[in-house]
């Protein structure tokens, strides 16, 4: 499962939802890879300065929707993306994936 969390407006709470949705998911037993897309890369920063023991990779590139399945492979449950431009989720669908924006 692949959830996204997108918005092209700044400030929105996009990096603060990913992060609780993907400590909520790994405490309930999932295998979670935080894919943080974001050029300013707030979820892979914070996820260093506290020392999670959740993956996080920072991936901010315009293909992220072609590289997604082999950074995932079948080693994780669910994947979270942290995104800016709406416009990112299109590539998921094609892709396979889920976006929940």
């Amino acid at each position: 499962m692949i959830l996204t969390v997108a918005n092209l407006k700044g400030g929105t709470s996009k990096t603060t939802s990913a992060a609780f949705l993907a400590h909520a998911l790994a405490e309930r037993g999932r295998r979670v890879l935080v894919v943080d897309a974001d050029p300013q890369a707030s979820i892979t920063r914070w996820a260093e300065m506290a020392e999670w023991r959740l993956p996080v990779v920072g991936k901010a590139t315009g293909r992220l929707h072609v590289e997604l399945e082999e950074i995932v492979g079948d080693r994780f449950d669910t994947s979270m993306c942290c995104q800016v431009a709406s416009s990112w989720c299109s590539g998921l669908g094609r892709a396979g994936g889920r976006c929940s924006a």
